[in-house]
């Protein structure tokens, strides 16, 4: 075989792993969204696939729930494989087969979205919940404080939340379309469909 063919394969499998990677984060995301429908629009906000800014930082957030009973930042991982780790370790263990690879923790990774919208919006950290939901079928032997989900029970993670702890739902909207580095008219436009409904 001659070496560029060689180099041709190699590349050619890589460009399969990321295309899989990216249809199966897609694949995830679109039944976190399924559940997510469920929530009542007239007392929760559901914005997905959001690309922020503040100053230099730039943040992508795969679901954020907004509600008075607090803001729900969501983390949809579709992985496969085994997986070993805590909620605290900046990595976890993925073994598929013999081989073993490290992957970065998607809890902590989730908590550092939360840093950022916390700033951006000028809320205390207590205000937002981290959840991080995995639809797939991976076994998780995974050391956490109640940020892991299933997909299909998403919504026990959200719902039994009662108390309210946060008043300004309009503002913080405003803040998000003004930060938003996608289209901000389209942004606003969903926006404000939405709150028709959240408002009356």
């Amino acid at each position: 075989m001659h070496k560029n063919d060689s180099l041709l394969n190699q590349l050619y499998k890589s460009s399969v792993k990321r295309n899989h990677a990216k249809n199966s984060g897609k694949i995830g995301e679109a039944r976190t969204n399924y559940m997510l429908d469920y929530l009542p629009e007239e007392k929760y906000i559901v914005l997905d696939n959001l690309l922020l800014k503040n100053d230099d930082i730039t943040c992508q957030i795969d679901h954020l729930v907004i509600s008075a009973f607090g803001i729900f930042v969501i983390e949809t991982k579709n992985y496969e494989g085994f997986f070993v780790g805590d909620n605290k370790n900046k990595y976890w263990y993925k073994y598929l087969g013999k081989e073993r690879y490290q992957c970065l923790n998607p809890i902590v990774q989730n908590n550092g979205h939360i840093i950022f919208l916390s700033k951006l919006l000028k809320l205390n950290q207590n205000k937002f919940f981290n959840i991080v939901c995995i639809p797939s079928n991976a076994k998780l032997h995974i050391k956490n404080n109640g940020e892991l989900c299933r997909f299909d029970n998403l919504l026990t993670k959200i719902i039994p939340h009662k108390e309210i702890i946060i008043t300004n739902v309009l503002d913080i909207l405003d803040i998000i379309i003004d930060a938003s580095s996608d289209d901000k008219e389209d942004l606003r436009e969903h926006i404000d469909c939405i709150k028709d409904k959240y408002f009356n």
